[in-house]
């Protein structure tokens, strides 16, 4: 077991150790006594998954536990729910003298705090985090919040936990895009604090070195905790991605995700301070390509108006070289949405939304003005439906068939598609089309068109996505096979020329 001790107005351990959910009662009994009431607050999806465990856990430790389970989500983040939990901890009776058990990430931790700190004016609490962003930064430190409608984390408090406990078990059950969230704040650490550190996320992935990851990330914070508590000096730091980050979240109506948030936040920041000679363009560089390398998005408004000003600086070089300029000169600057494609390496990503295609598309339109440009995009509502006739499954045939009962043919679209036609069609066969087309998979998940057999390796794939979010190349499979698998598809004597 790891045990991390943290100097604060409380102080308190951090212990982290597989299997240490089913051990949780006996611990939190060892710092906080037995035959208290316990009331367990959670997520309703992580609720379903380990509630039971650390109830049976509490209770067998002398403990009464309690279950307050919530839909969970930053949008539960409110004053609203918040007064739900004081009504549910004073309807059953807790005292000063119980406790409150937060367990999943960084908003069950954020609301169970906060509720902690001011029921009867304080009770204790002890942080479970279940996913490896609350694991390596918010279960740690003492911030508690909750939303108001203008922003994040506008009412809140520093309360200390009297525990966290660290289960990396319980993170094997993370979707594939909360475990990228988790990663942002990973980064952020490295950058912030340890060469090194950044080296090995590099060099190694985060889910093959979780436990020292854990451990790292909470001994870098729990120093600058102990140097500045209250957010007044060198704890601030800790904000690098976070003043950006929450702004992009509160924008999108937090269809963006706090770890992607501060991804976001940390590119803007890393380009604004190499612009201004805080740092190199190649500690930019490095900094944007780890992102990168974990899935993080990095792209800003900056790289969109990359396409206008390019199509800028070819004009320019036009009608500064130009022999015969009385000729004239037309450049097409076109865009596609991307449409992730089976049997490719990005055939488990998700596909932008409608809404900010549209919206980066408007944002080209406004800023390609000159008369000698012309610029063309891609329908946004014809992606979307590539999408998810590219990637669905045999639900999707329902759907094919109601749109063509309903006048729709499939001949090259034009004047045939109808995007409201699909829509409805969907809806008649109780397809959500969000599912297919703007929701990353898995690595392990089955895909529809698993079934058949390019001959090409899984494995391959998904190894050729790793190096692409590296900006590696493969070798030129002529020169140096890269075990694809083609090559058993030769016929004696014949040749790959994949």
């Amino acid at each position: 077991m790891t045990t991390i001790h943290v100097t604060a107005s409380r102080d308190y351990d951090v212990l982290v150790q597989p299997g240490l959910l089913d051990d949780a009662g006996a611990q939190i009994a060892q710092v906080l006594g037995t035959g208290r009431t316990a009331a367990i607050v959670s997520g309703e999806t992580v609720a379903g998954l380990y509630a039971a465990r650390l109830a049976a856990s509490l209770t067998r430790a002398g403990f009464r536990a309690v279950t307050f389970p919530y839909p969970g989500g930053e949008h539960c983040k409110t004053l609203a729910t918040y007064a739900a939990l004081l009504d549910f901890l004073a309807a059953h009776r807790l005292s000063r003298s119980d406790l409150i058990v937060a367990l999943g990430g960084g908003v069950t931790g954020d609301l169970a705090g906060f509720a902690a700190a001011t029921y009867q004016r304080g009770i204790p609490f002890v942080q479970v985090p279940t996913t490896l962003l609350a694991a390596v930064d918010s279960s740690v430190g003492g911030k508690t919040a909750v939303n108001l409608v203008s922003g994040k984390n506008q009412v809140g408090c520093f309360y200390q936990p009297s525990l966290v406990l660290c289960d990396p078990d319980t993170l094997r059950t993370l979707p594939p895009e909360e475990y990228r969230n988790g990663c942002a704040e990973v980064i952020k650490y490295a950058v912030l604090r340890s060469e090194p550190f950044f080296s090995e996320l590099r060099a190694a992935p985060v889910s093959a070195q979780v436990e020292h990851v854990i451990a790292t990330c909470v001994g870098m914070k729990r120093d600058l905790v102990a140097a500045d508590e209250f957010d007044r000096g060198s704890r601030q730091l800790l904000n690098l991605g976070h003043s950006f980050g929450h702004a992009v979240e509160k924008c999108s109506d937090y269809a963006v995700p706090h770890g992607c948030g501060v991804a976001i936040g940390m590119a803007i920041i890393a380009r604004a301070a190499a612009k201004r000679g805080i740092c190199t363009e190649d500690t930019c560089a490095q900094i944007i390509a780890l992102l990168r390398q974990y899935g993080l998005p990095t792209e800003t408004d900056e790289d969109v108006l990359g396409i206008a000003e390019l199509a800028n600086q070819v004009l320019h070089t036009w009608r500064m070289h130009a022999t015969n300029k009385a000729r004239g000169v037309r450049i097409t600057v076109s865009t596609s949405c991307f449409v992730p494609k089976p049997h490719s390496p990005f055939q488990w990503e998700a596909q932008v939304t409608m809404d900010e295609y549209k919206r980066k598309v408007n944002l080209l339109r406004e800023n390609i003005k000159a008369k000698n440009v012309t610029y063309n995009w891609h329908d946004p509502d014809t992606s979307f439906i590539e999408a998810v006739l590219s990637r669905g499954d045999r639900r999707i045939a329902d759907v094919i068939e109601e749109v063509w009962r309903r006048g729709g043919k499939l001949e090259a679209w034009g004047d045939y598609f109808s995007f409201d036609r699909w829509m409805a069609a969907m809806d008649a066969c109780g397809v959500d089309p969000m599912f297919y087309a703007c929701r990353e998979r898995g690595k392990d998940e089955f895909l529809p068109w698993d079934i058949v057999d390019m001959g090409v390796r899984r494995a391959h794939l998904w190894h050729e996505r790793e190096q692409a979010y590296k900006a590696e190349l493969s070798p030129d499979c002529r020169k140096q096979c890269t075990g694809c698998g083609a090559l058993a598809l030769m016929t004696e004597g014949g040749k790959c020329d994949a």
